[in-house]
């Protein structure tokens, strides 16, 4: 039987609780607040030369105004 110490218990823990963590951020930025910003589009898909493509990879995304968002696509 494997015996399992604290320090194993407390390093297992801080690791499960950073991914909630992370988790918690990355939702937490997908909630709408009534304004802008750039990573809302993070996870639009753009069909690019036959396959689907974040939309940051092929436009610069930028914050025109509190509430607009100007994208500026790398190729035309």
């Amino acid at each position: 039987m494997a015996e399992t110490t604290i320090a194993d218990i407390k390093q297992s823990a801080e690791q499960k609780m950073g991914k909630t963590l992370e988790a918690l951020k990355n939702d937490l930025a997908k909630v709408r607040t009534g304004r802008a910003h750039a990573g809302i589009l993070d996870h639009v898909m753009v069909d690019y030369y036959g396959n689907p493509t974040p939309v940051p990879q092929v436009a610069n995304v930028s914050l025109v105004d509190s509430r607009t968002l100007g994208v500026q696509p790398y190729e035309k």
